[in-house]
């Protein structure tokens, strides 16, 4: 399962054009690594009849990433990676 707002699709911020992939967060490894297997099989995954290829990553999200809006993501909701030591 996927969190809530846990879809993030990279857009060319000047041009609001998608830049054809995004960022999902999901809820627990076993959802992700589901989505990863899934995929790998031959006409796996599409979406709007095109083929979506999935890769995994643990890194840190990229501060940078911007809201529909235009105001950065994690000065709105925080870092998905605190400690809650706040």
């Amino acid at each position: 399962k996927i969190v809530d707002g846990g879809v993030r699709i990279a857009r060319n911020y000047n041009t609001k054009q998608c830049k054809g992939f995004a960022y999902v967060e999901f809820k627990n490894p076993e959802g992700a690594f589901s989505a990863v297997q899934k995929a790998a099989k031959p006409f796996g995954m599409a979406v709007k009849g095109r083929p979506c290829f999935v890769d995994y990553d643990e890194g840190k999200m990229k501060g940078s990433y911007r809201t529909a809006e235009g105001k950065l993501w994690q000065k709105e909701h925080g870092s998905i990676h605190s400690t809650g030591g706040k």
